[in-house]
């Protein structure tokens, strides 16, 4: 009885959905065939305001059978439903709130497993201008030996223009069959360039340590996917096997991923009770995630940041930084503070919905404004040194 309660839910949204993508449309017909006559339009659907308000499932009737009646080609229901939720979905102007069809929804939760069919890059929208921008190839990938570099701005695929408020389809467009190719074109810095990459199965291994001076650990964490904390948790061990007391965290270009794992690495370095995370939803409720563990390590801790270091590395970064654990070098984050969760919808669909805004254990705010690091440091891209790293190595030898 539930289940059929809930279904009967969802399918009332989803008449209510379609039928104000109608309304919208057939307003912006009316209004086109004022100005340009019988040249565009031969007829109008009467329709009567009130009737529309009265009985939506009613006035939806009256525009299909229209169509099946007018329209020239062939109507595919489905393609009509889901483009219309999109539509809707869209119109709230969050880039991250986004409707999933069920075969768009099994590539994105396939995506956050750590393997997926793709060209191996990272992306995130640039607010700023509503861009899709690479955050940075994964290395050793397809993207990574085309030539495609961390800033590059995606504006095609395969022909097609995207937006940043289009990036799911684009990621969804960039994915695809092993093998076969994948045409991009990229602004860089006003010049546009484009590659042909080949797509292929991009096992994604998240978590890179290694070990830069006598008592100096470095870890690279570029995305926050599953079981990336427990990675953590095992390069930390074998520091500590090798005697080593400074650690180097390195979130640069990483545009996040699970809160789940921004929580479990950062109880790696904070104390029992600690603040870690502060969220509050549309009702102003306030929720506190403190550490529940001890520290797993003790090590003098340094964590790089970057203009490309976005979500879940911000709590991170923010955190530590709040909590005088440890000291950012690098640049100013990218300021994304919002979290989604995802809704699974009974037929397989699924919303990505914006529920909460985040903020550090300080209570600082980082949406729209990012974290400032401790020490300001430029890496230089015209040259190969890192000066961002050499600066914590410098720091870490005092």
């Amino acid at each position: 009885m539930e289940e059929s309660s809930k279904s009967s839910k969802i399918y009332r949204i989803i008449i209510l959905i379609i039928i104000t993508a109608c309304i919208s449309s057939s307003i912006t017909a009316i209004a086109i065939n004022k100005v340009f006559g019988d040249r565009l339009f031969s007829k109008v659907i009467q329709v009567d305001p009130a009737e529309s308000e009265i009985d939506l499932p009613q006035y939806l009737e009256k525009i299909k059978a229209t169509l099946e009646k007018e329209y020239l080609g062939e109507i595919n229901e489905k393609d009509l439903i889901n483009g219309a939720i999109k539509g809707y979905v869209d119109g709230l102007g969050d880039p991250y709130t986004v409707y999933f069809t069920k075969s768009e929804l099994e590539e994105f939760e396939t995506s956050t497993e750590g393997n997926y069919v793709g060209i191996g890059i990272y992306m995130s929208v640039r607010t700023s201008d509503n861009s899709i921008v690479v955050l940075s190839p994964i290395k050793g990938s397809p993207a990574e030996k085309a030539g495609i570099k961390s800033g590059d701005i995606i504006t095609k695929v395969d022909g097609i223009e995207y937006s940043g408020s289009d990036m799911d389809k684009a990621s969804n467009d960039i994915k695809g069959k092993e093998g076969t190719k994948v045409s991009i074109e990229i602004n860089r810095d006003g010049k546009i360039l484009n590659f042909e990459v080949e797509r292929t199965n991009i096992d994604i291994a998240p978590v890179e340590s290694k070990v830069l001076e006598k008592d100096i650990g470095y870890i690279s964490l570029p995305s926050f996917d599953n079981n990336c904390g427990k990675e953590v948790k095992e390069k930390l061990k074998e520091f500590e096997e090798k005697k080593i007391d400074k650690v180097i965290l390195d979130l640069r270009d990483n545009g996040g991923g699970l809160v789940d794992e921004a929580l479990e690495i950062l109880e790696l370095f904070t104390n029992k009770g600690d603040n870690l995370l502060i969220t509050t939803n549309k009702d102003k409720k306030e929720k506190v995630y403190k550490s529940t563990k001890d520290p797993e390590t003790n090590a003098k801790l340094i964590v790089l940041i970057n203009e490309n270091s976005a979500s879940a590395s911000e709590i991170v970064s923010g955190t530590l930084k709040d909590l005088k654990r440890a000291t950012l070098v690098g640049k100013n984050t990218y300021g994304k503070g919002v979290i989604q969760t995802l809704l699974e919808i009974s037929d397989g669909a699924g919303l990505k919905v914006t529920v909460e805004e985040y903020f550090t254990a300080g209570r600082n705010k980082i949406n729209e404004v990012g974290i400032k690091p401790d020490i300001e440091v430029e890496d230089n891209k015209k040259t190969e040194k890192d000066e961002q790293l050499n600066k914590a190595i410098e720091m870490l030898k005092k």
